[in-house]
């Protein structure tokens, strides 16, 4: 079976290619891509083409607590982001929706007015 490949670049992968710098660390030269796949069988087909690295993609965030304390939390907010910023013990589902139904605050004039009261 024969392939043909043709990219303009000096390199193959297109935008998804990666390198190994001077300094020894993985790098992508045209910005991170990543491959996402709940289906085992396209992950087994894929594996045929390259070795995959593991990643566990999180978004951290530096913020304030309430004493004025920066903290490294969870973004978008999680159970531990409410609980590292207001030190509750929130545990499901449930207790998030009850925690932020308590901390509610009505727009004063029954729709938010301006990004502030949506956001509270």
């Amino acid at each position: 079976m024969k392939r043909l490949i043709v990219d303009k670049r000096d390199h193959l992968g297109g935008n998804c290619y990666d390198f190994i710098t001077r300094c020894g660390i993985r790098a992508s030269r045209y910005g991170t891509h990543l491959f996402h796949s709940s289906s085992e069988r396209v992950w087994n087909y894929m594996q045929q083409f390259s070795e995959w690295v593991p990643f566990d993609h999180r978004v951290r965030g530096s913020v304030e607590d309430l004493n004025g304390d920066s903290k490294i939390v969870p973004i978008p907010p999680t159970q531990e982001t409410v609980n590292l910023l207001f030190g509750t013990n929130i545990c499901s589902e449930e207790d998030v929706s009850q925690w932020y139904a308590s901390q509610l605050v009505p727009p004063k004039h029954g729709v938010p007015s301006d990004g502030e009261e949506a956001a509270l």
